[in-house]
């Protein structure tokens, strides 16, 4: 779904950032055995991977960024918004963040709208019975492929304002 939303923003002429977070403690972007790999186990504090079409940058923390060092990331790099993909903990109780909880069924939202705050938002591939009482702090509900394109509609209008 991420990836849907940059493609429709970026088609509109929007300048998107995107970031996923990896909860694996032993992910690595780095290959072991490769230059880069060498110079940060050499002890480089961070290491910059460059070619003509690309530009990675390696640094090793000890812990998750905080939200401020999350957005620190993308200042200067002129963005209109920025999708962030798997971060539910370092963000879900910050309300400077728009939440965009995306599922199949009523069970695949429930835990994370027990654990939120404001803002957010819903999105159902389909049809759900909307009763429960977690919704009413839901701002809008977008159902199905017309809720899909309303969606993205709201979502430039926040970008707007």
């Amino acid at each position: 779904m991420a990836a849907s939303i940059i493609n429709e923003l970026s088609k509109r002429g929007y300048r998107v950032g995107a970031m996923k977070h990896v909860h694996h403690a032993d992910f690595s972007i780095d290959t072991m055995g490769k230059d880069s790999w060498r110079m940060t186990n050499a002890g480089a504090s961070v290491v910059a991977v460059v070619s003509p079409n690309e530009l990675a940058v390696i640094e090793k923390k000890e812990h998750d960024l905080t939200p401020d060092q999350l957005i620190d990331l993308f200042n200067e790099k002129y963005l209109d918004v920025v999708v962030m993909e798997g971060f539910y903990h370092i963000v879900s109780r910050d309300n400077r963040f728009l939440k965009l909880i995306i599922g199949e069924k009523w069970e695949d939202a429930e835990y994370f709208l027990r654990e939120i705050s404001n803002p957010y938002i819903c999105y159902f591939k389909q049809n759900i019975i909307l009763d429960n009482e977690l919704f009413k702090g839901t701002e809008k509900l977008f159902i199905g492929d017309e809720g899909l394109d309303r969606l993205y509609e709201y979502l430039i209008s926040l970008i707007k304002s």
